[in-house]
């Protein structure tokens, strides 16, 4: 159609592109069709293929069978499913309100259909063709495998998990060569930290998790966030309008168990309940070994060895609890929910593994209320609002009260000078990781998100988007004098994000595009507590305020049904977090009072390739090329490999550039094959500090970040290899990191300590026998025993196997 032509359609006048209602009808005469399919046993009907006959409507259900058809106009149609395990049924419907519920049953079939192609997008691939430079993962699959949501989203390009350990560990997240904080992470959209480090990805079951976003550079309005150079998004599987329950346990190296239910209930009023429950467990005794693991004798020899870890165990439960309505006219969804959970760990060593500890221990307890609504064509036609405010109550304590010393044998360290003194050598501070402690942080958590939303017609959509973020920490140690108690105060930080989107969308999908502008507001109070060369204490109260603006452009164009460019950028802000600012005692995470904000110019160019999809074969290419000018980074750094605390500093500019591709290849809907490298280049970019001098370290690379990795995943799954009816799935994962550098490159001469290279294999098998209920799977990981390493220098376990099993009670 012409820019200036003039056409009527449903009701609406398309005049330049744009589309003005007329009378009303495109504003008040559609509706959504939604449900389940079902086969005569009950099974889910995954995969089949639903419509509206004679129409362009469709769908592709779900792993629970269930379907959704939005934006169908008002009338009668017949609907009809398909799929290749069972016969086709139809149905009549009248859509004349705004949500109809239709479930379909379909009826095995007795010899097996003819292959048909199926051409449309799913739900992942709908979000990976926006404009932004995003990894839609499904979990369909990924849920009968023993893994965890960090090692799912380490197999993405562009991604890099950063753990320190095993289960439990602090965990970085690195995306095109951006970690930190300056990542984002939310669980439907409400940021992770809102729920305490007790309900975390560590912790979160994947047979919880319907989808993860990871966004690469620009974040999406609707986020409502200050992330810097990404953001993971974690959309749970609510099985609404379904009735569910299932259970998984899983068992493996190390003392390792994980066990979670998960169901879900709705009635035909639309009350609408669910819930989950979680329980993980480790000893994290896996065996480690290198430069920083060593004994030392009588005469000061040093004598490297292979030890156990001894003191690393961790233990996560909790429980999430959802009620309300879902799909009546006054709301979408009204939930109210509570979070409950709780964590205890052993802490094995400080920053660095030069420190060991057997004595020092943190525990954590959070409890999480939240609220939840949504409504379409709220007061007026095509006005949506969706809210999500939680308020966590968080107790942190952390435990280190003796002051002995400990080997990597697990043993306390002899005092071989003075015998007569004592038996083992102590710490001259009095405890482990400094002064004794039996630290406590109480804090306190509001989080408001609110997204409002108005369509002009078919293609525009203006939107208002805002998040509140208000923190609090009571800190308090009774281990601490009465006078130095009395003066520690609460700190206070508060948050403020505002935004307003506008988006566009070619009625026949070739077009997309999406401008946005942000106001970021944030104020931190705190007081901190100085002891001078006299013992005398000083209360230091100091506060700031920090106000900035944003705003950027993502566009998506199908150049060919087969071919499309995307091209998004934004001038990106991130304020300091709040334990980059008051530090966390339970990480060795000292505080950073002084920490500007992050700002940075990002821009990204992407190109999704559909170079074949016939009958059996589908080969997709995702590309993106990135640049990310970063001012003021903020990031973790520990100053010598004996320190036993961190903390986080402004590192003026980094410029950071590469690409990311990812390839995905599929056969006969049996053989998957993904293929993923990412290159990020991340370099200091400030020639000259203050006093007009060069730094040493211009134009090195980041110290402590890997700047190339590689993935490679195969899937193959196939019926009836060993039962009739059966499923059986083979998977396999390799991940290469190259070998970079602990420190400045520039920094030192011979014997630079250098993180090595890195390749690890992992290998698994699942079954789900014929009745669909009972999924088994062995998951062999890091096959070869490879040492692995991260964080600097922390070594992650070597060869473990997991053995687990899904049940799906209905």
């Amino acid at each position: 159609m012409s820019p200036n032509k003039r056409v009527l359609y449903c009701g609406c006048l398309v005049v330049m592109g744009f589309i003005l209602p007329q009378k009303g009808f495109c504003q008040k005469q559609t509706g959504t069709i939604s449900g389940q399919v079902l086969f005569t046993d009950r099974a889910p009907a995954v995969a089949a293929y639903v419509m509206l006959k004679n129409t362009g409507f469709y769908a592709i259900a779900d792993d629970k069978g269930q379907y959704k058809l939005e934006g169908v106009p008002y009338g009668k149609y017949v609907l009809a499913a398909s799929t290749v395990e069972g016969k086709n049924a139809e149905v009549k419907v009248n859509l004349k309100q705004r949500k109809l519920l239709k479930n379909l049953t379909l009826d095995y079939a007795v010899e097996q259909l003819e292959e048909v192609i199926v051409t449309g997008k799913t739900e992942e691939t709908a979000i990976e063709t926006k404009g932004f430079a995003v990894n839609a993962i499904g979990m369909r699959e990924l849920k009968m495998q023993s893994l965890q949501a960090n090692e799912v989203l380490d197999q993405s390009a562009g991604v890099r998990i950063r753990q320190d350990g095993g289960m439990g560990s602090h965990v970085h997240y690195n995306i095109n060569g951006l970690t930190g904080s300056s990542v984002r992470l939310f669980i439907d959209g409400v940021p992770l930290e809102s729920f305490g480090s007790s309900f975390s990805l560590n912790s979160i079951p994947v047979n919880m998790i319907k989808r993860i976003e990871v966004y690469k550079g620009v974040v999406p309005p609707h986020l409502s966030s200050d992330a810097l150079g990404g953001a993971i998004n974690v959309v749970l599987d609510r099985n609404q309008g379904s009735h569910n329950l299932d259970f998984s346990y899983s068992v493996g190296s190390f003392n390792t168990h994980s066990a979670n239910v998960n169901g879900s209930y709705r009635s035909k009023s639309g009350l609408t309940l669910s819930g989950s429950a979680f329980y993980n467990y480790s000893d994290n005794n896996y065996r480690v070994w290198g430069e920083e693991v060593f004994t030392t004798d009588r005469t000061g020899k040093i004598e490297r060895i292979t030890a156990t870890r001894f003191h690393d165990s961790f233990v996560s439960k909790g429980g999430k609890m959802d009620m309300g309505f879902t799909g009546k006219k006054w709301a979408d969804r009204l939930l109210v929910g509570v979070v409950l959970s709780d964590m205890q760990k052993d802490i094995q060593h400080g920053p660095t593994m030069a420190t060991v500890y057997g004595n020092r221990k943190m525990t954590q307890k959070s409890a999480v209320a939240s609220l939840s609504y949504a409504k379409e064509n709220l007061f007026i036609s095509e006005l949506s609002i969706d809210h999500y405010s939680t308020y966590a109550d968080l107790k942190r304590t952390v435990i280190d009260t003796l002051p002995y010393r400990y080997t990597w044998k697990g043993e306390r360290e002899p005092d071989y000078f003075n015998l007569f003194k004592g038996k083992y050598n102590l710490h001259l501070s009095g405890a482990e990781a400094g002064v004794p402690t039996l630290g406590e942080d109480h804090e306190k958590h509001l989080t408001a998100r609110t997204n409002l939303s108005y369509r002009l017609g078919e293609a525009h959509k203006l939107s208002v988007n805002h998040a509140f973020s208000g923190f609090s920490r009571n800190p308090d140690d009774p281990k601490r004098p009465q006078p130095e108690r009395d003066m520690m105060d609460t700190r206070y930080s508060n948050k403020h994000i505002l935004g307003f989107a506008y988006e566009f969308e070619h009625p026949e999908g070739k077009l997309n595009l999406t401008a946005f502008v942000k106001k970021y507001l944030q104020y931190v109070q705190l007081t901190e507590i100085e002891r001078d060369f006299n013992g005398k204490l000083t209360a230091i109260r100091g506060h700031s305020n920090n106000d900035y603006n944003g705003y950027g452009l993502v566009a998506a164009y199908h150049i060919t049904p087969a071919i499309q460019l995307m091209l998004s950028g934004e001038r990106a802000i991130r304020m300091p977090g709040n334990y980059e600012i008051f530090g966390n005692a339970s990480e060795n995470l000292l505080p950073t009072l002084q920490l500007e904000p992050e700002s940075s110019i990002n821009l990204n160019l992407g190109l999704n390739l559909e170079v074949l999809h016939t009958q059996k074969h589908l080969l997709k290419i995702n590309s993106n090329l990135f640049r990310r000018d970063t001012k003021d980074m903020i990031r973790r750094v520990v100053n010598s490999h004996n320190d036993t605390d961190a903390q986080f500093e402004n590192q003026d500019k980094i410029l950071s550039q590469g690409f990311d591709v990812e390839a995905n290849y599929t056969y006969d809907a049996t053989l998957t094959l993904t293929l993923g490298t990412s290159v990020f280049n991340a370099r200091f970019n400030k020639q000259f500090d203050e006093n007009g001098d060069q730094y040493i370290y211009y134009r090195d690379r980041l110290r402590n970040e890997p700047f190339f990795t590689f993935n490679a995943n195969a899937r193959y799954i196939k019926k009836g290899i060993i039962q009739k009816n059966a499923t059986t799935a083979l998977n396999y994962n390799m991940a290469f990191v190259q070998a970079f550098f602990r420190d400045w490159e520039s920094i030192g001469s011979a014997g630079k300590q250098v993180i090595p290279t890195q390749l690890s294999h992992d290998i698994g098998l699942s079954h789900t026998l014929p009745n669909q209920k009972i999924t088994l799977s062995l998951d062999a990981k890091n096959i070869f025993n490879r040492q692995l390493f991260d964080n600097f220098g922390l070594q992650k376990p070597g060869r473990a196997f997991y053995l687990k099993i899904n049940y799906k009670l209905f």
